[in-house]
């Protein structure tokens, strides 16, 4: 069972609206499932960012990333997917400010996602290396660190795939030069759930690559449940609910650099 929202339904909500002024130059942003974070186009306006831009128009002000310009001062995106918070620069300094922060691996991002317990899911999807256990010291141990570096898989290029020293020669070729690490903590969700083979995975980065946390997941034999993508056993009309979210982020201050955080309520 699918629910379809409307676009009257797919709305942002502000985090500090009340307190966004010249002290506090940017825009934390909470965007619901379904919404996209960015333009695809010069005209698009169903996204989160044209969205808070209606609201203030001098957002639209800020020059963005050299490749990537009408997306202005939003520092992250999320999959159209997921939700949770994004963060905008409201000027040019302190967009500035805060992609330097970014780059200099000061932002921490949190998500907490509900997945399915599928040991051989990497297997089962195919073209990912050897995750050596992965699963089993998740199982254990409820914590672990994964690191990959990641490439273009699938038709239009519209999964990833990691990629390790142990890859073979194409995979490398086509690899990101960077690897990236996303910190994993699980619990079993069976108190919340009657189903249980469901578990809450809480994640942790600094810096982001497309898919990287959906991947990593699914790589250690956790897929999110209900991940059209990433979750071997994904079936459209199965009543489970993809559910992965952005819900605190914690970065310097553009002006005074002192370490702040914002948070949304914990799941039901």
């Amino acid at each position: 069972m699918s629910i379809t929202m409307t676009k009257k339904e797919l709305c942002i909500k502000f985090l500090n609206k009340n307190e966004f002024n010249n002290e506090n130059p940017f825009l934390v942003v909470y965007k619901p499932a379904g919404l996209p974070t960015a333009p695809l186009t010069e005209y698009d306006n169903f996204n989160a960012f044209a969205q808070a831009a209606q609201y203030f128009p001098q957002l639209r002000q800020v020059q963005g990333r050299q490749n990537c310009q009408r997306e202005h001062g939003l520092l992250h995106r999320l999959d159209t997917v997921t939700s949770g918070i994004i963060l905008i620069a409201a000027t040019q300094e302190a967009f500035d400010s805060l992609l330097k922060s970014q780059k200099d691996g000061l932002f921490t991002k949190y998500y907490r996602a509900i997945c399915k317990n599928i040991e051989n899911n990497s297997e089962l999807l195919g073209n990912f290396p050897q995750n050596h256990g992965m699963h089993q010291m998740l199982l254990e141990n409820h914590k672990i660190k994964i690191t990959s570096r990641f490439r273009p898989f699938g038709v239009k290029n519209a999964q990833v795939r990691p990629v390790t020293d142990s890859s073979g020669k194409a995979a490398l070729q086509k690899c990101s030069k960077k690897e990236y690490t996303t910190d994993i903590s699980l619990e079993n969700f069976s108190e919340c759930r009657q189903n249980k083979s469901l578990y809450k995975a809480d994640c942790r980065i600094t810096e982001g690559f497309r898919h990287q946390i959906r991947v990593h997941l699914a790589w250690a034999g956790f897929p999110i449940a209900a991940d059209p993508l990433y979750d071997s056993s994904y079936n459209e009309q199965a009543e489970n609910k993809f559910v992965f979210e952005a819900y605190r982020i914690t970065f310097p201050h553009p002006k005074n650099k002192q370490l702040i955080s914002f948070s949304l309520p914990s799941l039901d």
